[in-house]
């Protein structure tokens, strides 16, 4: 038996597509159900617990520039950058502060206004957020005065400005709720973590699913599994000068008679006839006796997720036993994933 050989395995990207295929069920389910709580999550954290009481006032301006043709606009104009950062100057405050009634709250000044300029380059609005309503009334009121009155003797580029529309009273601002982005990226992010911990798992509980993985990594020949089209041929190459052959399980679950029966029922008694089962060295380790008798040793291997960490310390105990295994046969094998593996294979080749 030759040492294993982790390290000269490939990753099977053709094995483990299989798999997630044959797993859709749950790794759907486990996506949707990251999408849900992700999605309420983000609903409880921007709906329900929203407790940041914000008002908003807004204002619309008609802006008539010092130009003599309206093709002018577009060389002396006031950009929406250009808006917002006159409004935080020190002469745009000193002038707002003058308009501000006696009763305004403490605290409030224009960093709480901001400025938008849409397509027609004349027509500026502003939003005033605050905490309470009558701040932001107050700021939308003195902010008007200034544009209109003060604004046109500041700026030359100004000859004028009017109101085209205002809030008179502050409202509730209440947070955009984006349900549709939400599920969007809680569907994304779900199903890369769900990938992710599936490669994961597969990987970490060293899953065991085709029979030639055990040439691969130990050295032992496959006879197939019990469907296996060649299972008859492959006994008869591998065992061909061995009559005193044990059929030995690795775990304690497999009733090695009743897995001899079937071989006989599938490939024949005339060959099998004086084979002989015997318990898993686990059950009774005093097996191995048995084992250094016989001819030849036919190991049933369970496969599944945790195929290869059952058989490894199998394989170890009956290599310090000088037991040498001729071949193995998976027991359980996944019937439709090895047909589904070997038909891409096929194609591919």
């Amino acid at each position: 038996m030759k040492q294993n050989t982790y390290g000269k395995e490939a990753f099977n990207l053709r094995l483990t597509v299989l798999r997630m295929v044959t797993k859709w069920p749950l790794l759907l389910g486990l996506v949707l159900l990251g999408t849900l709580l992700w999605s309420q999550a983000y609903y409880v954290k921007t709906v329900v617990l929203y407790d940041d009481d914000q008002y908003i006032t807004t204002a619309s301006f008609h802006v008539e520039y010092a130009v003599d043709s309206e093709s002018q606009i577009g060389m002396v104009y006031i950009n929406e950058a250009s808006w917002n950062t006159f409004v935080q100057t020190d002469v745009f405050q000193e002038a707002l502060k003058q308009e501000l009634p006696a009763d305004m709250p403490s605290g409030y000044d224009a960093s709480h206004i901001k400025v938008h300029v849409a397509s027609d380059l004349r027509v500026p609005s502003v939003e005033i957020i605050t905490d309470q309503p009558k701040a932001s009334e107050y700021l939308l009121q003195a902010f008007e005065t200034v544009m209109m009155q003060k604004v046109p003797g500041i700026l030359r580029e100004v000859e004028s400005v009017a109101l085209l529309d205002d809030m008179k009273y502050a409202s509730s601002l209440y947070p955009v709720v984006q349900m549709g982005k939400a599920y969007a990226l809680g569907a994304v992010l779900s199903g890369f973590f769900v990938i992710v911990v599936f490669l994961l798992r597969e990987t970490w509980m060293d899953a065991l699913w085709l029979p030639s993985s055990l040439w691969k990594r130990y050295g032992i020949p496959a006879v197939g599994t019990l469907q296996s089209k060649a299972l008859a041929e492959n006994i008869r190459h591998l065992f061909a000068n061995k009559k005193k052959v044990a059929v030995c399980p690795v775990t304690k679950e497999t009733d090695p008679a009743q897995m001899l029966q079937s071989l006989k029922d599938n490939c024949g008694d005339e060959h099998l006839q004086d084979w002989y089962p015997v318990p898993a060295p686990a059950l009774s380790p005093e097996v191995c006796k048995e084992l250094r008798e016989a001819e030849g040793i036919l190991l049933v291997i369970e496969s599944g997720i945790r195929g290869n960490a059952v058989l490894e310390p199998v394989l170890e105990y009956l290599q310090q036993q000088e037991c040498n295994v001729t071949a193995a046969i998976m027991a359980d094998a996944d019937e439709r994933l090895l047909k589904a593996y070997y038909c891409l294979g096929k194609d591919e080749g």
